[in-house]
């Protein structure tokens, strides 16, 4: 073989040695991706620092502390940090069952699924950016969820039925 072609073959298996060696190391897990593939949201709960949870006619604002939660609204006092922890692994860990998309979506309004006027919207503010969930009308046996986003229609082809519990 010419020193050139021995030369290219060494430094292409360098590179593929590399490259194999950063994805053991920096990758990520094809079960921890497809786990995250599958989940409503994307974040961490412990990147949230502030809650706001609003209903028809109640809306209860918590923040975080340290490691302690607080309630803001309707009353300042110290929340069960416990509960609101439990809150968030639910949000964070909640897997959808559907996506709806394309054809699916065409001439579906937001309120088809009770989302013109969501039972439930959540907001989690975290160190990286604000993250909405719009809670709709329950369906025997779903209930329907969707990612908030300023564009409704963009919103809608990320609308998700899960199951209720």
């Amino acid at each position: 073989m010419k020193p050139r072609t021995t030369l290219f073959l060494v430094g292409l298996v360098a590179l593929l040695s590399g490259f194999v060696v950063w994805d053991h190391f920096e990758g990520t897990p094809t079960e921890e991706r497809t786990s995250k593939g599958k989940r409503i949201l994307d974040f961490e709960a412990k990147d949230v620092t502030h809650i706001d949870l609003v209903r028809s006619n109640q809306t209860i604002v918590l923040d975080k502390t340290g490691d302690n939660w607080d309630m803001k609204q309707p009353l300042a006092s110290r929340a069960d940090d416990g509960a609101v922890n439990s809150i968030l692994d639910e949000l964070e860990f909640a897997e959808r069952t559907r996506v709806l998309a394309g054809k699916e979506l065409e001439g579906v309004n937001l309120s088809d699924f009770g989302l013109d006027a969501p039972r439930i919207r959540v907001t989690l503010h975290s160190k990286k950016r604000p993250i909405g969930l719009l809670v709709g009308r329950e369906t025997l046996p779903r209930m329907l969820f969707m990612p908030k986003s300023r564009d409704a229609r963009k919103s809608m082809s990320h609308a998700f039925p899960c199951r209720s519990a």
